[in-house]
């Protein structure tokens, strides 16, 4: 909530995205607010692309910077915004991993697209055209290659010269929402970049990847019945109010029912009359006389 305040997100418009980007700065805060980052690297690491391959983050990194809402822009007259920004590294002077974040709770993503290519166009204007709107995660991925972010000069340069750039898309979902990767998969591969220095299509089906809020909530659960090691209580309190409010919203795993009884066999009333123990027609008197109702006419 801190987050989102300060960022100007809360405030009159659609509901749903307000509580979308609250869903947002709650979960992303944890990297701001743990000295342990065990359970939000772990639930980063559940993330698949559409191999099945797992988001490997690594355990060896000492410093993260968060970037809320960051924005960026493609060419000169469009623009995105992630939900964050996760740098990664060692030490401060250099980053190993950049991961890119769009989470989404009630709504879709905000998909806009220009009008088909017009071979009559002047070639640079049509690029142009063509990157200023599109897929969103085919646009955020493309960004994180070739963006031009609203961040200080050295944080920009440092996220340029990462090597380990990922994409990772939040939502309720139980499964994989596969179209939408594809999608994004497809037009990302499509698309001519007009940076020809970096490749934007650079392996675009092993980079974004996909992860589900209710793994968190797993995540959360286990950890509560361990008692939640290594944190100290202020941090478990945090933990627990956003596994608390996870649930609130519905976003839990599913269940599977367990120890369910055995349902009585179902015996019709001429059935218990006559003690017959036979199928649910066993038993039944033959009505005589009876004319289909077609054969009436």
């Amino acid at each position: 909530m801190l987050a989102a305040e300060l960022h100007g997100k809360i405030s009159d418009r659609n509901i749903s995205d307000r509580m979308e980007d609250v869903l947002t700065s709650y979960v992303m805060s944890l990297f701001r607010y743990l000295n342990n980052l065990y359970i939000p690297l772990l639930f980063l690491s559940q993330a698949r692309n559409l191999h099945g391959e797992f988001l490997h983050i690594g355990k060896t990194l000492s410093a993260v910077e968060l970037f809320f809402w960051p924005k960026f822009s493609l060419n000169d007259k469009s623009s995105r915004e992630p939900d964050a920004l996760l740098v990664f590294s060692e030490n401060l002077s250099n980053c190993d991993i950049a991961i890119e974040i769009e989470a989404k709770y009630l709504s879709g993503l905000s998909n806009i697209y220009t009008p088909e290519f017009d071979e009559d166009m002047d070639e640079d204007k049509g690029e142009l055209e063509f990157l200023k709107y599109g897929h969103q995660l085919a646009d955020e991925y493309c960004g994180l290659y070739c963006g031009n972010w609203n961040l200080e000069t050295d944080t920009q340069k440092r996220l340029s010269l990462s090597e380990r750039k990922y994409l990772v898309f939040i939502t309720g979902h139980y499964e994989l929402p596969r179209q939408d990767l594809l999608d994004a998969v497809y037009e990302v591969e499509q698309r001519k970049c007009y940076n020809t220095e970096i490749n934007c299509g650079l392996n675009p089906g092993e980079n974004i990847f996909w992860v589900s809020w209710r793994q968190l909530s797993e995540i959360l659960e286990t950890e509560s019945l361990a008692g939640y090691p290594d944190y100290s209580q202020g941090e478990i309190n945090l933990l627990e109010d956003i596994r608390n409010m996870l649930i609130g919203r519905g976003l839990v795993p599913f269940t599977v029912w367990q120890n369910l009884q055995p349902v009585m066999v179902y015996k019709s009333f001429w059935e218990r009359k006559a003690g017959i123990d036979g199928g649910y027609w066993a038993g039944l008197e033959v009505v005589s006389g009876y004319i289909p109702f077609l054969k009436k006419f």
